[in-house]
């Protein structure tokens, strides 16, 4: 049995029947990376990694879209999804080079698929779809099979050249909606979803009702001073995280029907709008974390990060993606402030005593938000680095000598696990394409971040004294001293 993905069935709370199902595809052999259960165990759980627990479902319509444009539509499709004896990346891809007929608004690559919408494109990576099919799988099967005819109308439904993301994000919103639905009726879950009503009802008393909220800085801060006292928001980050989780909510909504009604966005609340500070995303872009891509099997024997001063600080950045932009200043509160109270949890917790705690109270050690800056300053270097390092492993002839000289350099230069310059053949080319890309993601990400963070310009000193005076003042209010 695959005991981690249980395990998140079990943490949520699930009753036999899901246990049973989820067990079934888990132990049917034809899943032989136990990542991929692993990581479909957590979407199904509600537990998957960022703020959009849904996200998966909108990949998986955008898949099924672009597997209809090429003629794999319904027996087909079912072949594909279900009947595979082994589930892998190369598996797949075989089996879709044998089946898809040409589609002009498809393209089919070593990579994968990019299907091609009047409003623009999605791109699902072989590596990505062996979790889509676990997926695909469960849901299928889940009230004894009771939505597999409802499932499959849907899908059939996105045939044809001319479907619309709009049409994908419909079906991919019902998908979700109905697994929303059981894991209501089957596992004992509902408290992120009490927490995002605990969180409309404050923005709603503090803006007024209807759709015009202004999620802010201001606005996360308040909400955890005033509810801090609890449980379910105790710690700040639980705060920022779960504000994050309702702006990204709250655009998907808003994508979703500016597809289909031509919602606005803005700040004219008497008009149906809602304002989201300052927002630079694209309307129909769905972000992937990008560390997902080094954690998966062949690139996590390559060490592109150290795990403490190259990945644990870009982590939240990537973990959410441009919704972070939403509230810079919270990003900084997060990572430092948030550092001091998950320091001063983890002393309580190991009961170190009393002496352990109140010296942290002040914040004295506090990482400043300069520090942090100019540590995204270092790292948007080593991504610059890491993808030259990348052009090694993956430049032809058409790529200019000089490129080539630089990235041999690199490599060389950077002596790590994984990164052999003379070790080019095949396999490592498909695997440095994909980091490539997710380099590039990342570090075009991290530009857009540090552009925001760049217009905070000489606030960030001052702001860090005001925040150490505040986030000091509520750690002594709970923790237990009154006094410094």
């Amino acid at each position: 049995m695959n005991d981690a993905g249980i395990h998140y069935f079990h943490r949520a709370g699930s009753d036999a029947e899901a246990v049973a199902l989820f067990s079934g595809i888990a132990e049917s052999g034809r899943y032989p990376d136990s990542r991929v259960t692993r990581t479909v165990a957590r979407n199904l759980c509600g537990a998957g990694k960022g703020p959009n627990r849904d996200s998966a479902w909108f990949e998986l319509a955008h898949f099924c879209a672009a597997l209809s444009r090429c003629g794999i539509v319904g027996g087909a499709r079912l072949g594909l999804l279900l009947g595979l004896e082994s589930v892998t990346p190369v598996a797949i891809r075989e089996a879709i080079a044998g089946m898809a007929e040409p589609a002009g608004s498809v393209r089919i690559d070593r990579s994968g698929l990019t299907v091609y919408y009047p409003t623009g494109s999605f791109s699902v990576r072989y590596s990505r779809m062996p979790v889509l099919l676990g997926l695909y799988e469960f849901v299928s099967a889940i009230e004894d099979y009771g939505f597999f005819t409802e499932l499959q109308t849907m899908l059939d439904g996105l045939a044809g050249e001319s479907g619309s993301v709009g049409s994908v994000k419909a079906v991919a919103s019902r998908i979700a909606s109905r697994m929303r639905a059981y894991r209501r009726s089957h596992m004992a879950y509902g408290r992120r979803e009490e927490k995002y009503d605990r969180l409309s009802a404050f923005l709603t008393a503090r803006d007024g009702a209807g759709n015009h909220w202004r999620i802010d800085d201001d606005a996360v801060l308040e909400f955890w001073k005033s509810h801090a006292g609890g449980e379910d928001f105790r710690s700040f980050r639980t705060c920022y995280d779960g504000f994050l989780g309702l702006i990204a909510v709250l655009e998907m909504a808003r994508a979703s029907r500016a597809a289909m009604e031509a919602v606005p966005v803005g700040s004219d609340g008497a008009a149906g709008e809602y304002d989201i500070r300052d927002r630079e995303t694209e309307v129909f872009s769905e972000w992937h974390d990008p560390f997902g891509i080094f954690d998966a099997e062949g690139l996590s024997e390559v060490k592109f990060f150290k795990l403490s001063s190259e990945r644990r600080p870009l982590e939240t950045l990537m973990r959410y993606g441009p919704d972070i932009l939403a509230l810079p200043v919270g990003y900084f509160r997060h990572e430092c402030f948030g550092a001091v109270q998950a320091a001063i949890t983890t002393d309580l917790q190991l009961k170190r005593g009393e002496d352990s705690v109140r010296r942290r109270l002040d914040c004295e050690d506090a990482e400043h938000y300069q520090e942090r800056l100019d540590a995204l300053d270092r790292l948007a270097d080593h991504l610059r680095r890491l993808q030259y390092v990348a052009l090694h492993y993956i430049a032809g002839e058409n790529v200019e000598a000089d490129l080539r000289d630089v990235a041999e350099r690199e490599v060389k230069r950077l002596k790590r696990k994984g990164f052999d310059p003379d070790d080019i053949d095949e396999e490592r080319h498909q695997l440095f394409v994909e980091a490539a890309n997710a380099l590039v993601s990342m570090s075009d990400h991290l530009a857009r971040c540090r552009k925001e963070f760049g217009r905070l310009g000489g606030r960030l000193p001052d702001q860090f004294e005001a925040d150490r005076n505040e986030f000091s003042t509520m750690f002594y209010m709970l923790y237990g001293a009154t006094d410094a």
